[in-house]
């Protein structure tokens, strides 16, 4: 049975937040209608379709899209029209050339709003997922990254049984560089190199400062790649230990992309 499109407030709240102005979508191209039936979201735009339609389409179906919300790509789609029809923003869509949801309508490959990009094909197999440090517990699969934004932030599906994306920066008031240590092999007692006492990622790992900085003669370090080298090194440090408690996000280590 078919049901007109009723989302909730959180939902909207998280979509909304992707929304930001760009030069690839087409203008004043607005969404006129979207209608939810079984796994399948059929909705329409203002603009009326100019390329050639695939030949699966019945003609009176030739301005209507359809996603598939049994993808985790396709729900995140179906939250961006939602937040482009509640805040009047045009949106621009990219088609599959097939009728692969629904027999008579036309898919959409892509679905554009600003910058902001859902390509309905990657699903629970998308291109880039994060992960938590261990390379094992994923996060989400990630539907956008912000390049522009320090640290950088990306736009995560973290659950697959809704349409919720969040908006999350792993790396966030966190350092990043080498950890030294005072024995060969990147053994003994561990520091950081200069004067912030803030915790970060030092080799690897997650550290939190223990020690007033200090001069004094390492003997190895370890790279931010996990690769130790023995070599002396006298300088201004920080003492430090692996953190006791992980970050929320990543855990003991910086986040890792894995490609899928």
């Amino acid at each position: 049975m078919s049901q007109k499109l009723n989302t909730a407030t959180a939902v909207l709240t998280t979509a909304l937040t992707l929304l930001y102005s760009g030069s690839a979508v087409a203008s004043d191209n607005k969404i006129t209608n979207i209608k939810v039936d079984g796994d399948t979201v059929y909705f329409s735009t203002s603009h009326a379709k100019s390329h050639t339609l695939p030949n699966c389409v019945a003609s009176a179906n030739n301005q209507q899209w359809t996603l598939s919300l049994k993808s985790a790509a396709g729900k995140a789609s179906y939250t961006l029209l939602v937040a482009a029809m509640t805040d009047n923003r045009s949106i621009s869509v990219t088609s599959a050339n097939d009728c692969a949801n629904s027999t008579g309508y036309e898919r959409a490959q892509s679905v554009e709003v600003g910058d902001t990009i859902a390509n309905t094909t990657r699903g629970s197999s998308g291109q880039l997922s994060l992960y938590k440090w261990d390379g094992v517990t994923k996060v989400g699969t990630i539907f956008e990254i912000d390049r522009s934004s320090n640290p950088r932030r990306y736009w995560v599906l973290a659950n697959e049984d809704d349409a919720s994306l969040i908006d999350i920066k792993p790396h966030e008031n966190l350092r990043s560089g080498e950890a030294f240590f005072t024995e060969p092999d990147c053994r003994g007692e561990v520091y950081t190199q200069g004067a912030n006492s803030s915790p970060g990622y030092f080799g690897g790992r997650l550290l939190e400062i223990v020690g007033e900085y200090t001069f004094i003669t390492t003997s190895s370090v370890l790279g931010t790649s996990g690769v130790c080298k023995n070599r002396a090194n006298r300088n201004g440090y920080l003492k430090a230990k692996i953190a006791t408690n992980p970050h929320p996000i990543c855990g003991f280590g910086p986040c890792k992309i894995k490609s899928r």
